[in-house]
């Protein structure tokens, strides 16, 4: 049996809700495979995605607010969400804000069924502060608080440590 859907003309643009089926796709199997190792694919998932990236974001030096800044407007640019915003809570929390994120859909089902969640920002935005800052962020809770209007809120620690002696000081 042969057959094509080729019919000349451009591609598509990826649908959303396709696209949402295929997360929840995706982290319902992390979980069901890894249960609560599948944290750990996510945590890794930030590091490599920080990596491929960061030639891209021309970062002028390592302050944590430039680097969320170039990651958040990168994460726009790629029209994974309209907007991240961060407010600093005493001297290591900080308050972080993702604004209708592509993912919403499938976020709020993974959620709802307590899996494994994607967080793509957030993984990617840790990575980041965690290379370039010396900064180590984790979540008060992986559950982010959904608001209204598709905000999904999380509360960050900063956790600083100076380098170890046998690794290298961060490029500035």
């Amino acid at each position: 049996m042969e057959g094509s859907t080729e019919q000349g003309g451009a591609r598509a643009p990826m649908d959303s809700a396709f696209f949402n089926l295929e997360i929840y796709a995706i982290f319902r199997a992390i979980t069901e495979l890894f249960g609560e190792k599948g944290w750990d694919v996510i945590w890794r998932m930030g590091e490599i995605v920080f990596d491929q990236i960061e030639p891209t974001l021309d970062l002028p030096d390592d302050e944590p607010g430039t680097v969320m800044r170039a990651i958040g407007e990168y994460l726009k640019r790629m029209g994974y969400l309209r907007d991240v915003r961060w407010r600093a809570v005493g001297p290591d929390g900080l308050d972080y804000e993702m604004h209708d994120a592509v993912i919403w859909p499938a976020a709020e089902r993974l959620l709802a069924e307590k899996l494994v969640l994607p967080h793509f920002s957030t993984v990617v935005m840790m990575a980041g502060l965690k290379k370039r800052c010396g900064i180590r962020a984790t979540m008060e809770d992986v559950e982010p608080t959904m608001l209204a209007n598709r905000v999904a809120a999380e509360r960050w620690t900063f956790h600083r440590s100076p380098p170890s002696p046998t690794a290298p000081a961060p490029a500035r």
